[in-house]
């Protein structure tokens, strides 16, 4: 993500009501870890991340989460808006 500003960009309107892209630095960019261990992965869970929207002036269009399921396994989630794909 450090070298592709595509999925660090996004996207507010100027006074005319243009559209304006702006490009986050890394270090701005906040990634979730769930800090606890679960079993598995179940519909409510993933359910929490499809349906919350992007806010595409506030939001990457990347989304990234960190679940772990024990010390050494782990899963992780990305969702991308559809305008980046």
């Amino acid at each position: 993500i450090k070298k592709h500003e595509s999925l660090r960009t996004i996207f507010s309107e100027d006074k005319a009501g243009n559209p304006i892209q702006f490009i986050k630095e890394f270090e701005d960019i906040a990634f979730s870890i769930e800090n606890k261990t679960v079993d598995n992965i179940t519909d409510e869970i993933v359910q929490k991340y499809i349906s919350k929207p992007f806010d595409l002036s506030k939001d990457c269009l990347l989304r990234v989460c960190l679940y772990k399921k024990s010390t050494d396994s782990y899963i992780l989630f990305t969702f991308s808006n559809a305008s980046y794909c």
